[in-house]
């Protein structure tokens, strides 16, 4: 469906660049800067989002763009001031659209805060990046639907340079001027990853968190000096030099010390790459809930001792990020060259592969989101609000200040520095097009919002509140400047068929189809689900249960392999060489030892060692029994397997012994029962060592995991008789071939760990049928 909504899209796409004037020219940002995101994605080996939330929060930006150009103009007005002013193209644009580009991620901490504190820090640097991006397409593109004025006719149209490096793309310089103007991702990306690594510094507590205040404050005023120092510059080159009423000393001091601009792309390269340090040094602290699977490279981290305690994290980070970034992506590469099922199933298990270690980090990543739930995550949510209203509100308020304050000081004409001052160019564009132009663009638009996910009501309602701006813009921008005169010029001139047309045209546009009985779905929780990831988690108490267990399997081999030392030194002191530990082996030695008179203090150890060893070997069997079925028993639920309770082994109970099966799974619907094989500990999976088919042919032996073994085992498993005699519609669907067997083994070697070592789906053979339709039958 989704294909096939992009074969519409595309021709619809290239005949619009025929028909709509500038187009082109208008998209280049937004393509551009599309692929800019995606470079983003693969060097971010970090990440726990999705490329879809990157989406999203990219076309957010650009939607954003035009209401914070909306309320600039109205804040402009509320100060007496117009937006064509140089205190508001200076002043005004800086402390507006900076923290302004940020609010989005706000409303999705307040909105979904318990997702929000679990990013990683470079989730929080590519959402900055994305929205900053987002709005850097959209100011760029509306300035390039204009025709080119003397300015652009000079320098050309590309002057705002775009390429393939992510930080670059946007800029521009000017000539015969050090100064340079990074695009507003990069402004946008570097308060976003302050307030990731914030967030990290915060919860070390103590004076980190004082840092962690100061990070976010310092960045957030970088970027608005050098906002405001590249638009001085534009309006006057020598304002440095000769100065200028009403501009703060800050911003001066901080564009003089960013060497005008120069510094911010690198470092936003800085801050991105200690993002990732600081999440993989994150995933290497939190053990097993970072984890992938068996057999993937690993990595050992180097010794320390010698190296400044300031210095470590650093190089744990370091050799944690190469380490990770390399089994990860071999785990993904290898999902990716699994032919065994052909191409497209191999496509689709890289995708699945890529999405699970996703999941692993976002996991690792949660551990160290500390703080009991709900109260935590209620915090965070006020918290992010609170700092969010705030820290607009002073933004706001200060550069109101500010640009009263520099006033009209300024000389210069520019050309569209301030995307307030764009929006008549959107409503000229758009009047300009005609009925035919206007009609095929917005077909283009719902084509493209259906194909990229969105539902046939949102794509309409999305591209309908689109055009209605567009075909508004100019009205709208003359409202925003002065909406009294606006108001009065409007409803002095409106005919009474234009004033109905207009109340049609906006009901039809912003009045929820519900309303109007044209829809019967709801999108509210669109917005932070889209930024949410769908994972299979570590369950805390399973591995809290596992991690017991292991505890108790280490004492036990412990505590055996201690007694074995001990009486092998005692049974040396007498030249005697113990050759096995089985009991009638220790028993038989102690009565040697006795016949050579050895004293009785001597033989009461030997028996109490004795005694010990035995228990020792039955602790450690039984813990190694119960890891590998609770290891294997939570694998197969968590594929959405269920075990009947005849098939769980007690608290504290001997497991179900030899020639019985391990486990007994059925999937929910009954089309499946596996029967596994758990191996736990030290214990190991040995395709070549067989057993004897007791019940099928004792003449025959077969290893573990293979049908004939499986098949003998259910046969002597009095459980899975009684199971089958009290389901007789399982055992008919299973006679039958509805419900198909699989024999699966699962080992479990540390905790946490567990994995599928071998699997194999089988059909019962006659001769189990007839066996097993004799023991139902005698059951009881």
């Amino acid at each position: 469906m989704v294909w096939a909504l992009y074969l519409v899209a595309i021709p619809l796409f290239l005949l619009a660049l025929l028909v709509v004037p500038r187009l082109w020219v208008a998209l280049v940002p937004g393509v551009v800067l599309m692929v800019n995101l995606g470079t983003m994605a693969l060097l971010a080996r970090t990440r726990t989002i999705a490329w879809r939330s990157m989406t999203v929060a990219y076309s957010v930006g650009v939607a954003w763009a035009l209401l914070t150009a909306a309320a600039t103009t109205v804040v402009a007005g509320l100060g007496g001031l117009s937006i064509e002013d140089d205190g508001a193209m200076v002043g005004l644009a800086a402390f507006v659209e900076e923290p302004a580009k940020l609010v989005p991620l706000a409303v999705v901490a307040v909105v979904a805060p318990g997702r929000m504190r679990r990013l990683a820090a470079v989730d929080w640097a590519l959402l900055g990046f994305a929205l900053g991006a987002g709005f850097t397409a959209a100011e760029d593109g509306v300035r390039r639907l204009q025709p080119p004025g003397l300015l652009e006719s000079l320098l050309g149209e590309s002057r705002f340079s775009y390429s393939l490096n992510p930080w670059g793309s946007g800029s521009y310089s000017m000539p015969l001027s050090d100064a340079v103007s990074v695009g507003h991702q990069v402004h946008t990306m570097i308060v976003a990853a302050g307030v990731g690594l914030a967030i990290a510094l915060w919860r070390r507590r103590g004076g980190f968190r004082v840092a962690a205040v100061g990070l976010v404050a310092l960045m957030l005023a970088w970027v608005i000096a050098d906002h405001a120092g590249w638009n001085a510059t534009v309006a006057w080159s020598s304002w440095t030099v000769e100065g200028v009423e009403g501009m703060p000393w800050w911003i001066t001091l901080l564009w003089f010390l960013s060497l005008w601009g120069q510094t911010e792309a690198l470092a936003a390269f800085i801050l991105f790459v200690v993002c990732q340090l600081v999440d993989a040094h994150r995933r290497a602290w939190a053990g097993v809930y970072g984890w992938t699977l068996p057999g993937v490279p690993s990595f050992r981290y180097p010794r320390l001792e010698r190296v400044p305690a300031w210095v470590r994290p650093v190089v744990v980070g370091a050799v944690a990020w190469a380490g990770y970034a390399r089994s990860d992506l071999a785990l993904v590469v290898s999902a990716y060259g699994d032919l065994r099922w052909g191409r497209v199933w191999a496509i689709i298990g890289g995708r699945e592969m890529a999405e699970q270690v996703r999941g692993v980090r976002a996991d690792a990543m949660a551990q160290a989101a500390v703080g009991g739930e709900p109260g935590a995550r209620r915090r965070f949510a006020l918290a992010a609000g609170l700092i969010g209203v705030g820290a607009l509100l002073v933004c706001v308020l200060y550069g109101l200040w500010t640009a009263q304050a520099i006033g009209p000081s300024m000389s210069g004409e520019g050309d569209g520095l301030f995307f307030a001052s764009l929006l008549d160019v959107l409503g000229q564009w758009w009047a300009d097009m005609g009925p035919l132009a206007q009609i095929l663009f917005t077909a283009w638009a719902v084509a493209l919002l259906l194909a990229m996910g969105g539902s046939f009501a949102f794509a309409l309602g999305a591209a309908g509140v689109l055009t209605w701006l567009l075909g508004h813009g100019r009205g709208l921008a003359a409202f925003l400047r002065d909406p009294r005169s606006a108001a009065e010029n409007y409803f002095t001139t409106v005919t009474p068929g234009q004033f109905l047309w207009d109340i049609a045209d906006f009901a039809l546009t912003f009045v929820p189809g519900s309303a109007l009985g044209l829809g019967t779905q709801r999108t509210a929780r669109m917005a932070y689900e889209a930024l949410a990831t769908s994972r299979a988690a570590r369950t805390p108490s399973h591995l809290d249960e596992m991690a017991e267990l292991f505890a108790k399997h280490t004492d036990a081999t412990t505590a055996w392999h201690a007694d074995k030392a001990r009486f092998t030194e005692i049974t040396a002191q007498y030249g005697i060489e113990v050759k096995s530990f089985s009991g009638s082996n220790l028993q038989k030695t102690i009565e040697m030892l006795e016949a050579k008179g050895v004293d009785v203090n001597t033989l009461d150890e030997l028996d109490e060692l004795t005694i010990s060893i035995r228990n020792g070997g039955n602790e450690m069997r039984q813990t190694a029994e119960r890891v590998g079925e609770r290891g294997g028993m939570h694998h197969l639920e968590a594929e959405g397997y269920y075990t009947p309770d005849a098939f769980h082994t007690p608290q504290g109970a001997k497991g179900p012994g030899p020639y019985h099966v391990d486990g007994f799974a059925m999937s929910r619907n009954g089309d499946e029962l596996i029967i596994p094989e758990y191996k736990g500990g030290q214990s190991t999976y040995n395709p070549n060592k067989t057993y004897t088919l007791r019940q099928l042919d004792p003449s025959r032996s077969a290893p573990q995991g293979t049908p004939d073994y499986t098949m003998d085992r259910m046969l002597s498993d009095e459980r899975v008789i009684q199971h089958l005699h009290d389901h007789p519609d399982l055992w008919q669907s299973i006679k039958e071939g509805r419900t198909s067997l699989r024999a699966d083994v699962y080992q479990t070697p540390i905790h946490g760990e567990t994995s599928l070592v071998h699997s194999e789906s089988f059909s019962p053979s006659p001769d189990f049928i007839a066996k097993m339709e004799q023991k139902i039958a005698g059951f009881g």
